[in-house]
Formats: C-alpha cells, structure tokens, sequence
C-alpha cells in the first residue's frame, strides 16, 4: 500500500519545501512517503511529475445551478455575473466540460495513477440549514453528463469518485454508486473513500468503534461495489453530529447579510474547516479501518501552515500505521 499526501502547487507552498537544498522529493524519502496527490491551482507544475501518483480535480463544491442555467440562484449565492465567469472559468456549462477535458490532459502528461473528483453540491446558504434544493439523485445524474463529456477516451488512468458528507455521493446508497458506476462510460473508474467525509454523512456515531462498524456496514451494503475503492483520504474525523450542532447554533442570516462574496467563502471555510478537519487521525484503531476499506494507497490529506507542522503531523500519522 503506497502513502501519498496531498500537494497544492501554489508558489508559496512548494517554495517552503525548496528552502535550503532540501527539495519536495527529499522531504517525502525522510518522511516514508511513496508520492504526491496533486492539487492545482497555478499553471506551472512546480514539481517532478515523478512523484506526483494523483491528480485531485478542481472542487466545486457549489456547481449545479450554473450546469442547469439556474441564474437566479447564481447570483443569490455569488452576488454578480463576473463572480460567476470568476469561479467557472466561464459563463456556461461548456466551461466545466473544458477545465475537466483541460485537466485530464495534464493527469496523461504527468503520467498519473488516478484522478479523483467529488460527487457532491452544497450551496454557499444551504449548507447551513440543510435544505438542499437538489437530491443525491439529481446530483449523480448531472454528474454522469458532466463526466461524459468530460472524458470521452479511455486511458489508464483511474477516475475515482469521493464520497462527500453533503447531497450526492456518501457511500449511503449503494444504488447511486452503482447508477454511476454503471452510467459513466470511461472505462477505468473507481472510488475513493474520504475518511472525515464519512464520518460527518454519520448520524448519531459517537465513537471510532461505532464508526467502524458503520464503515463496516456500509461497504458490506456495497457488495461487490467496495472491490472498486481503490484509494482512500485519512484525517481526523469529527464525531457525534457535527454537522447537526453547527446548524443549530448558527445564525443562518450571517452569510446573507455579508457583502462579499469573499466574506462568504471566508465563513465558509471556518465554519466547515471546525468539521473537517484535515489534522492527522490519532487512534490505533486507523489500522483495523484501512484494513477493512483494503485501499491500493492512502492520502493523508491535511491543510496545513508550515513545512515544519506537516512534518509534526506525518511522523504523528506515521506512527498509527
């Protein structure tokens, strides 16, 4: 089973692993890491694709209103037509089907083992009262048109699917994986089975014993299905209804009454970066886990401030396995 973590080319970020001689590929050999998800956001790779085994493709995590057209909550949710053209790289549909097409193009160049994407839509309100406007349903069935046309010619390359904790694909309903399995016709597919994301989908799991068994549950519903979760995201996993007690105690005015659409995605990712964490998962109990999933490689997926605290948080995920 190979270790990856998960890599964001931002200039400031691969600098810090280039200060003195130490270099990216350096860092990984002292810490025991096979190679790199990569995450882009910047046109220059900055890195040697030789350590880069995935691609994560770019996250929207609010898009279904823009493939259906809907302007009105467009801008209910990014306040102007130049935010909308901002976010998308564009003004229709067409453009996600371009950056996808775009990026699957650098996952050949770079030679990578898998791509991954999230199957999954909250918008930047609803995510605080969880009144979804679209079901998993509809959500899967955009995201079998998008991919489509996406990715037209078959590679090597797996495409996996990653399970959220919002409407979509939460490894809940074996119909819906099968329902994309089945309808995405790119040939080398997957999942990928997000650790945190899981747990928060959870109802009432107060412990990692019981999330274990609700992991064990759930792929056993999957049936021959969990022979097709090739890879897996590990980082601590809030218990106990999280997502429920976040909505109780907010004011769901705030984000209305903000300004900028700046100040919105700000509240956002404070508000879901206290449930997802993205900090090392701390128990034993990690290896019974990866065991029961049976990945090909995991990614220890953390958002971290310095080289220095993500070598902290390495050596500590290191020392669970």
């Amino acid at each position: 089973m190979k270790k990856l973590i998960n890599l964001a080319n931002f200039t400031q970020t691969i600098d810090k692993f280039n200060e003195g001689k130490e270099s990216v590929e350096d860092f990984l050999k002292q810490h025991n890491i096979d190679a790199v998800e990569l995450m882009l956001y910047e046109e220059d790779i900055k890195v040697s694709k030789e350590i880069v085994h995935g691609l994560h493709l770019r996250t929207w995590s609010y898009w279904m209103d823009f493939w259906k057209g809907n302007h009105e909550a467009l801008l209910h949710n990014l306040i102007s037509k130049e935010n909308i053209h901002e976010l998308y790289n564009g003004s229709s549909s067409k453009a996600l089907v371009d950056w996808y097409k775009k990026e699957f193009e650098i996952a050949k160049s770079l030679n990578v083992r898998y791509m991954v994407m999230h199957i999954a839509d909250m918008d930047i309100h609803d995510i605080y009262t969880g009144d979804y406007r679209y079901t998993d349903e509809e959500i899967v069935s955009c995201a079998v048109d998008l991919i489509n046309e996406a990715f037209k010619k078959d590679s090597d390359i797996l495409l996996l699917f990653e399970n959220m904790w919002g409407p979509g694909i939460r490894f809940d309903k074996p119909d819906l994986m099968r329902e994309i399995y089945e309808k995405v016709n790119y040939k080398n597919k997957g999942f990928l089975f997000d650790l945190s994301h899981f747990a928060l989908s959870q109802n009432d799991v107060y412990s990692l014993d019981e999330l274990k068994s609700s992991i064990n549950t759930a792929l056993n519903q999957m049936g021959e299905l969990r022979k097709y979760i090739y890879g897996m995201h590990v980082s601590a996993c809030s218990l106990g209804n999280s997502v429920e007690k976040m909505r109780e105690g907010f004011d769901y005015k705030s984000p209305l009454l903000s300004s900028s659409l700046e100040d919105r995605y700000i509240h956002n990712l404070t508000t879901v970066g206290k449930l997802d964490m993205h900090r090392p998962f701390e128990d034993e109990l990690l290896k019974d886990i990866i065991d029961i999933i049976s990945p090909e490689f995991i990614v220890y997926e953390f958002l971290y401030q310095s080289k220095d605290i993500l070598s902290d948080w390495i050596k500590t995920q290191n020392s669970y396995l």
